[in-house]
């Protein structure tokens, strides 16, 4: 496993960009590859208690497709010991994306997101992806309306390391009301 540290790297890059970079500070992330045997339970409660996560990133969803449908190439992001991201994705002829077969997938991050751990996140996935030679990753994310914290803190790190939105779905959810 390789541990991905943040810190000049993504100081330079923010300050190309004119942002003015106060109080930035090394994070350290470690990105592995989900392993059915090591991470379901983990990726399961993940899910649940993220911020923007949703049943199309759950195993339990994904598992529903048969074997051979795709190459899983799922992705992991610990902090230390703790889980701060997880990516539902398959991966095929160099490239990585977001499961063709989930409507709405994208990094499920935890909650309280900080704009330096998104950060983090994005550059750990884009060096982890540098070494296994992908030239093209695409990830679908829930619309906001489906989405709690952590989406636009994720969304803007994506948007700094230069990925942009290549199309746009309109949504319509029903949210139920309760007699109370």
């Amino acid at each position: 496993m390789k541990t991905h540290k943040i810190g000049d790297e993504a100081g330079e890059t923010l300050s190309a960009l004119d942002y003015e970079v106060l109080g930035f500070c090394e994070v350290e992330l470690e990105v592995v590859r989900y392993d059915e045997k090591l991470h379901r339970r983990a990726w399961e409660d993940f899910i649940r208690r993220s911020g923007n996560g949703n049943l199309f990133q759950t195993r339990r969803f994904l598992d529903y497709h048969p074997v051979d449908r795709f190459v899983d190439h799922s992705l992991l992001g610990y902090q230390g010991q703790r889980l701060v991201a997880v990516c539902a994705a398959e991966e095929s002829n160099g490239q990585w994306s977001s499961h063709r077969f989930t409507s709405h997938a994208g990094l499920a991050v935890q909650g309280d997101l900080s704009t330096q751990l998104a950060l983090a996140i994005v550059q750990s996935v884009l060096g982890y992806a540098k070494n296994r030679g992908w030239t093209f990753l695409m990830l679908r994310f829930p619309p906001d309306a489906l989405s709690g914290n952590g989406q636009t803190a994720i969304q803007w790190a994506l948007g700094v390391f230069g990925f942009a939105a290549n199309t746009r779905e309109l949504a319509w959810i029903i949210m139920p009301t309760h007699a109370t």
